[in-house]
């Protein structure tokens, strides 16, 4: 029971929490950080209409993303169905 002696466990979910802790973790020691965003306080503003003009958007949907628009993993599964997965990887 390698879980009873964590100085910490953290779940994304109440119920894994009580997984972990019924599987010996010291319910002392658990915190749950969920998964998602806080709606409250990350939601879209007033349209910044002026800063749209400057960057030629205006009536353009933006999409913003932290991730590379590239793939990031550079080994290809082995099947044979990786090839059809890369040919429909990027429509």
């Amino acid at each position: 029971m390698f879980l009873r002696g964590c100085d910490a466990v953290v779940a994304p979910s109440e119920h894994l929490v009580q997984a972990v802790i019924a599987a010996g973790a010291r319910p002392e020691r658990k915190t749950c950080i969920r998964f998602g965003v806080d709606l409250a306080r990350f939601c879209p503003g007033p349209d910044p209409v002026d800063f749209r003009s400057r960057l030629g958007l205006v009536g353009c949907r933006v999409v913003l993303s932290n991730r590379l628009i590239a793939p990031i993993y550079t080994k290809a599964p082995s099947s044979s169905h990786s090839r059809n997965c890369r040919r429909t990887w990027w429509r």
